[in-house]
C-alpha cells in the first residue's frame, strides 16, 4: 500500500514554510534588539548585524541578496540562483525620512532592489579598498564620503566589522 505523499513533502511549500520561520525568527530578533537602549555600542549592533547575515546565509547559501528591515518589518532578497560574484565583505545601508526607516543588511557587490513609495529603487552596494561604500544605481551613484540625499532619503551606508 502506497502512502500519499505529505501536503507539505513538496519542495515550494517546504521553501514558502521556511521563508515564514526564518522571517518571524529575525523579525523577533529586530524586535527585541530594537527594545535595547538606545546608547548601546555601534560595535555591538554591528556584531549582531554581522552574524544576522552569516546566519541567512547558511539558510539559503549563495541566494542572500539582503535583509531588509523596514520599520520594524523585516523581509529578505533573495536571488533567483547562486550568486557568486559578490564579495563576502558585509554592509549595512541606512535610508531615513519622515520618521521611516530603511535598514539593509547586505555584502559588497550584491544588487539590491527596495520598494518604495515612489517606485524601485534598484542598487549595487560596494564597499572600496579604503573601507567607504559606494552604491550605483542606473542614473545615480552615491558615496559615504560625499553623503547626500538619495530618492528624497537621507542615507547612511558603511561596511559592517567581520571580527566578531
Amino acid at each position: 500500500v502506497e502512502m500519499p505523499a505529505h501536503p507539505f513533502a513538496s519542495r515550494p511549500v517546504r521553501r514558502m514554510a521556511l521563508t515564514a520561520c526564518v522571517t518571524v525568527l529575525i523579525a523577533g530578533f529586530v524586535f527585541f534588539h530594537g527594545m535595547k537602549n538606545d546608547l548601546a555600542p555601534v560595535l555591538e549592533t554591528a556584531s549582531a548585524d554581522v552574524l544576522t547575515l552569516a546566519q541567512m546565509q547558511t539558510l539559503f547559501p549563495g541566494q542572500l541578496n539582503a535583509v531588509i528591515e523596514r520599520d520594524g518589518n523585516v523581509q529578505l532578497d533573495l536571488a533567483g540562483g547562486s550568486s557568486t560574484a559578490a564579495s563576502e565583505q558585509p554592509l549595512v545601508v541606512q535610508l531615513e525620512r519622515g520618521g521611516h526607516r530603511l535598514r539593509v543588511l547586505s555584502y559588497s557587490g550584491r544588487s539590491i532592489t527596495l520598494e518604495l513609495k515612489e517606485g524601485r529603487l534598484t542598487f549595487e552596494a560596494l564597499v572600496t579598498s579604503g573601507g567607504d561604500v559606494v552604491l550605483s544605481g542606473e542614473d545615480f551613484v552615491w558615496s559615504s564620503t560625499r553623503p547626500g540625499v538619495l530618492a528624497g532619503y537621507r542615507v547612511n551606508a558603511q561596511p559592517l566589522n567581520t571580527g566578531l
